[in-house]
């Protein structure tokens, strides 16, 4: 199931699965396994983490990742059980990282991460 939904995730943002990290959090319900699911995009660039950010911003973000897995629940059916309910509002971490070379100018490399919480329900 992570495999594909980390799949569903990338394709969504065009970005590659690696830049793609899922994690789970249970809520406490008996029948229902109610929780929040953490996306992280490592984004390689400013525009990258820009177009995301755009995304997650759209009034229709939850229902469009809603339907990429329920069309990726045709190819796997482990997905099926995922409703995402509700989406939070993109956290933003950026790290900066200077390098220096033999000539007087520095370059500034930039890599930042989207953090997402998606509240969902697994029958």
């Amino acid at each position: 199931m992570e495999a594909s939904l980390t799949t569903v995730f990338a394709t969504f943002f065009n970005v590659a699965e690696s830049q793609i990290s899922l994690s789970f959090v249970a809520g406490s319900r008996r029948h229902l396994q109610e929780g929040e699911i953490l996306v992280q995009i490592t984004a390689t660039d400013a525009t990258e983490m820009n177009t995301a950010i755009e995304a997650i911003r759209e009034p229709t973000f939850v229902s469009a990742v809603q339907t990429d897995i329920t069309t990726a629940a045709a190819t796997d059916s482990t997905l099926s059980v995922i409703t995402i309910t509700a989406a939070s509002a993109p956290v933003v971490a950026t790290t900066t990282t200077t390098t220096t070379s033999v000539m007087p100018s520095e370059s500034v490399a930039l890599m930042s991460m989207v953090a997402l919480i998606f509240s969902a329900l697994m029958f």
